[in-house]
């Protein structure tokens, strides 16, 4: 359970510096704060949870509620555009 945390933190921050990256290219860039939000309260806990080896439970539903927002916002994201 560890290592899914740590792997699905990992990728979830990769993805948030490349929409970063991705969003400055834009001539009108979106609006990014949810997204910020969700990486500082969501998944970097659960990142430390899972460095610390506790709560494990908890930090496994922290990274899943973050790829479950993040696959939202992306989908919407194209259905608006």
């Amino acid at each position: 359970m560890r290592h899914f945390v740590l792997i699905l933190a990992a990728l979830e921050v990769l993805i948030w510096i490349a929409t970063i990256y991705w969003n400055a290219q834009r001539p009108r860039p979106l609006d990014l704060a949810g997204l910020h939000g969700f990486m500082v309260i969501c998944t970097l806990p659960a990142l430390g949870m899972a460095l610390a080896n506790r709560w494990l439970r908890v930090a496994t539903g922290l990274v899943c509620v973050t790829a479950f927002i993040m696959l939202s916002m992306y989908v919407g994201g194209m259905i608006s555009s």
